[in-house]
């Protein structure tokens, strides 16, 4: 087993700036449990690096939230597996753009045939005032956010007009460069003879402030969602309650490690099926016909809490969910999951 570990910064993102992964205990681990080949590449220098990795080599490597260096993650991830298809990626591309892009989420939930919760991504909220079909009331939520930032409950047109024009209003110094940018532009292309009222329809189209949004189908009467951390096939959970007359659970503080209903655990179990990942971290609704449905998901950088703060996990044993009950050390969880992948697909 040849694995690559490839950090950022020197350091292992996971969920807010402050929290990390000891990614040279996880070398220690693989190469002390699996007999692992673990060798460390700063990200930057993988490319350069690329005729030295082996075949069929893993590379599991760090991501960030800073979105012009996330940019180079992903340009330099997409180069690899066109250049590389044989490295094994962790994260894997998809899940490395869901990152910080609940529209992204949407289009990869839709691939994977994920319907519950049923959910649309718009390139801006315009789009969505000129929805002839919406039924109300609906969740709204700008791409980026997490602890629910970002996300709103439309309950009529009024509001969504409310929420357009809040998102939509421009500070003084974007108006400023709105209308600098507009002069120039005119001006600099006067001796090409542009089509007037073509110039100033297309520099409004393309210069506006757009902002994309997801627009997902609204669960009502829900007490809870469960976050559910998927470790290889360990499934470490917290229920969170609803926020005080609001809608949402996540960061409302309401933390219980309580056993989850089984329909959770199943679900939780289904949707690993179909995501084909080491680990990932799915935000899990259930309403009282035992529905579930999946608000969100993460597959790198995710917060550890739930593991890290939690006493229990559960594992499908002979087709039973059985509880083991202890504290849990993050980089082990992240050692067992690799290798349970591998496992799995070898």
């Amino acid at each position: 087993m040849n694995i690559i570990i490839s950090p950022i910064f020197n350091q292992f993102f996971s969920g807010r700036v402050w929290m990390g992964i000891d990614y040279h205990l996880i070398k220690s681990e693989l190469e002390a449990k699996y007999n692992a080949k673990v060798t460390v590449i700063s990200f930057e220098k993988l490319k350069e690096s690329l005729h030295e990795i082996e075949q069929n080599a893993v590379l599991f490597y760090s991501s960030v939230y800073n979105a012009e260096y996330l940019r180079f993650i992903q340009d330099t991830i997409k180069y690899i597996a066109i250049k590389r298809p044989d490295i094994i990626l962790i994260p894997d591309e998809n899940q490395l753009n869901s990152l910080d892009n609940k529209g992204y989420q949407e289009l990869y939930k839709d691939l994977l045939g994920i319907e519950n919760v049923a959910g649309k991504y718009y390139g801006d909220i315009d789009e969505v005032i000129r929805e002839n079909n919406l039924i109300f009331p609906f969740v709204l939520k700008q791409l980026k956010g997490a602890l629910s930032s970002g996300v709103q409950l439309i309950k009529n047109e009024q509001e969504l007009v409310n929420f357009r024009r809040q998102v939509k209003k421009k500070s003084l110094k974007e108006r400023a460069a709105y209308g600098l940018n507009k002069r120039n532009s005119f001006k600099k292309d006067s001796n090409l003879s542009p089509v007037t009222h073509l110039l100033e329809q297309n520099f409004e189209d393309v210069f506006s402030k757009r902002v994309p949004v997801v627009v997902q189908k609204f669960v009502p009467e829900l007490e809870c969602d469960y976050k559910v951390l998927v470790f290889g096939d360990k499934y470490f959970v917290v229920r969170r309650g609803i926020r005080e007359n609001d809608f949402r659970a996540s960061g409302s503080g309401k933390l219980q490690w309580e056993t989850p209903p089984n329909e959770v655990l199943d679900y939780a179990e289904n949707l690993m099926r179909k995501f084909k990942v080491p680990f990932i971290s799915l935000d899990i609704g259930i309403d009282k016909e035992n529905q579930c449905y999946l608000f969100e998901f993460q597959g790198t950088a995710f917060g550890p809490a739930t593991l890290t703060a939690g006493d229990k996990f559960f594992q499908k044993i002979n087709n039973v969910w059985q509880k083991t009950e202890g504290k849990f050390n993050l980089e082990q969880e992240y050692v067992y999951a690799i290798n349970h992948f591998i496992n799995e697909n070898s």
